[in-house]
């Protein structure tokens, strides 16, 4: 573990991480040369859809040697729609290496990234500004906005020498060198100011991580080498330092010292060995070990139409070996470890073992899915991440008959890979909504169904589940009697119908003494209302809260039958339904909005006009939080809005509230729509 380092690669869409990854899989000697995104030939982007989009859909995984330290690097999307995937990788690696675009500033995509990761204090941090040799690289402006817009607490370690065509490389502010084309170099004479001003901000940062070192630093008024070395790794691993380097990966400048720094100065599995669990179902923490019972975690599934399932496994202790028996205690099932292998991108070497600190990859491994665990111990269970919860949703209906016997079958692997997808059936709209992060995400679904499963369906907007109900109380009667030629049909019952508190559904009350209805009758009125509520009334909308008593009637020996009463029931609730000044309840949801300051008067205007209502409003960080009460409705088509009005920067979260009387004029077209149908 002490020779290990892992570390996942986030941040702004576009930032070169991809790039990143090949020069150095070229340096370490493990691919001829580096691939180009835009040519569709790197190692991690290696998906079709990747390929054709030229961006990063799913995570992948880089192993290699540098210098006698195994390093594993994950590859994540920059692209907000797929921040899923930069979460699960969380469980992956000690680290989280943040790219930022020299040219770009701190883009929507960046701010998500870094506030994901802010909440995580256990994951240390470092940031890469890369394509300093863009027209409008501008380090310092970067590293400023970084510093405003977010709590961490950047200190560089390697700035820029030049900027845009002029940048040639980079002084390390600790050694005191310049690396250019690779070479250390002295520090140019017109580099002494900027690395002086640099390195006194990186004393004063260092000096803040203990007592000791600003006792230091006030006594001599700077740190040795040794010193902010030490001060440094402590700093980082305490979350009180996020160093910064400087780089241009698409011209390998400076790549490789940015990874020389990031091998030495982040944390191995060893110095960084707390691992959160649920034992029994409580948290728990429990220590990296070689020699403990083995317990590892599959952060993420993929499935490759050659291989199959493919897991994605972090040893947290102990040991993986093939032929070896583990449970999984989110699905209660036993699996058998079949073959292990070590990965860059998708081309992959057997291995025996896994030790405690390792990533991997586990192929063809049966009854697992993202985020499941593998342990020797069943008490035992890792944390998950949290993951952020869906802003879209959309209906999924197959093509055809035979799509539709497919498509249940492939969702459900779809899902097991992607837990930011949700699959879920509405009774009331008998509809299977599926929820993600974006309809760009989900039309991505759509079309890896059938791109790689052959299955075609088509994504449209959920029906709302609207609810129909009643506003006074009611007496209704009615008589079925019909004679055509044989026993004719005969049933006679009186209702009184009234509303009942919101949320309480429906209530059948039999009151009926002296036998005018036999008591075998009772049930088949009490399904004849629920059939017909269930179809609904006025609108084609579930009827709810109300009250429907039966308290009087009539019957024939002959012509009653059960088909008659369930004829009068439905025909007593519609007469009487209409007459108790029916209404729509429209299903209400509160949401709680982030959105930075600036945003928030559009935010909230937008609101009042999709009818919402504002609630309250509180800071969390640097920006603010809106909780309103929103008609779902309205929430169906709200997040490319959001996104417009904040540039990318708003999120929110949701969950149902309750039902509310929908306003007359919105009603009145529901109606009109059932009539024309």
């Amino acid at each position: 573990m002490k020779e290990t380092r892992n570390f996942f690669l986030v941040g702004g869409a576009g930032a070169g991480k991809t790039t990143f990854c090949e020069q150095v899989l070229a340096s370490a000697g493990v691919i001829g040369r580096a691939g180009s995104v835009a040519e569709g030939n790197t190692v991690m982007d290696f998906s079709p859809q990747e390929i054709e989009q030229q961006s990063s859909i799913n995570l992948s995984l880089a192993q290699f040697d540098w210098k006698g330290t195994k390093v594993n690097i994950i590859d994540t999307p920059g692209n907000p729609d797929f921040v899923g995937e930069q979460m699960m990788a969380t469980k992956a690696a000690e680290s989280a290496v943040i790219f930022a675009s020299a040219s770009a500033g701190y883009q929507a995509s960046l701010e998500l990234s870094i506030g994901k990761l802010e909440v995580i204090p256990e994951i240390c941090k470092a940031i890469v500004i890369n394509k300093m040799d863009q027209k409008d690289a501008d380090f310092k402006a970067v590293l400023q906005e970084i510093r405003e817009h977010s709590n961490l607490s950047p200190a560089p370690i390697c700035i820029p020498i030049g900027q845009g065509s002029d940048f040639r490389g980079v002084v390390h502010l600790i050694k005191q060198k310049a690396f250019i084309d690779g070479k250390e170099q002295p520090v140019p004479t017109e580099m002494e100011d900027d690395v002086q001003e640099a390195l006194e901000m990186l004393n004063e940062a260092v000096a803040q991580t203990s007592e000791q070192m600003l006792d230091i630093y006030l006594e001599k008024g700077e740190l040795d080498q040794e010193q902010l070395l030490q001060g440094l790794k402590s700093g980082i691993r305490e979350g009180l330092i996020t160093p910064v380097f400087a780089c241009s990966a698409i011209e390998d400048k400076a790549v490789g010292v940015t990874l020389d720094c990031l091998v030495r100065e982040l944390p191995s599995p060893l110095e960084d060995n707390k691992i959160k669990v649920l034992r029994d179902g409580k948290p728990e923490i429990v220590e990296a070990k070689d020699d403990a019972p083995a317990l590892a975690y599959i952060y993420k599934t993929l499935s490759e139409e050659s291989v199959g399932t493919v897991c994605f496994v972090r040893v947290m202790r102990g040991k993986l070996q093939t032929g070896e028996t583990f449970y999984v205690p989110e699905t209660g099932k036993k699996v058998k470890i079949g073959s292990l292998h070590k990965t860059v991108g998708k081309k992959r070497k057997d291995v025996h073992e896994l030790t405690a600190g390792q990533l991997g990859v586990l192929v063809k491994l049966k009854d697992c899915q993202s985020l499941n665990t593998l342990t020797k111990d069943d008490s035992l269970q890792v944390m998950p991440p949290v993951l952020p919860s869906p802003y879209v949703w959309r209906t999924i209906v197959a093509e055809s008959h035979d799509d539709e016997n497919k498509l249940g079958e492939v969702l459900d692997k779809v899902l097991h890979e992607d837990k930011t997808l949700h699959l879920d059936y509405n009774e009331k709209t008998r509809q299977s909504v599926l929820s993600g992060i974006s309809l760009s995400q989900l039309e991505l679904i759509k079309k890896k169904l059938s791109d790689f499963y052959n299955v075609k369906c088509q994504l449209q907007e959920p029906k709302v589940p609207y609810m129909e109900t009643i506003s006074k109380n009611v007496e209704s009667h009615y008589r079925h009697k019909k004679q055509s030629g044989g026993r004719g049909q005969f049933a006679e019952v009186y209702f009184r119908i009234s509303p009942v508190k919101r949320g309480e559904g429906f209530k059948f009350k039999s009151s009926i003494v002296g036998g005018v209805i036999p008591k075998g009758f009772i049930p088949a009125i009490e399904k004849g209302l629920k059939e017909t509520i269930a179809k609904g009334i006025v609108a084609g909308y579930p009827v709810s809260d109300i009250m429907v008593e039966v308290y009087d009637g009539s019957y024939h020996t002959v012509d009653s039958s059960e088909a008659a009463f369930k004829t009068a029931a439905s025909m007593a609730l519609k007469e009487g339904f209409v007459a108790a000044q029916p209404v729509i309840l429209e299903p209400i949801h509160t949401v709680q909005i982030n959105v930075p300051a600036e945003y928030m008067g559009d935010v909230i205007s937008d609101l009042s006009s999709r009818r919402g209502m504002v609630s309250g409003m509180s800071q969390k960080g640097k920006n603010q939080v809106i909780e309103a009460q929103l008609p779902l409705s309205e929430l169906f088509s709200y997040f490319p809005t959001l996104k417009s009005l904040t540039q990318g920067r708003g999120r929110f979260i949701q969950k149902f509230s309750h039902y509310q009387i929908l306003q007359p004029d919105l009603a009145n077209k529901l109606i009109a729509q059932k009539s024309e149908n």
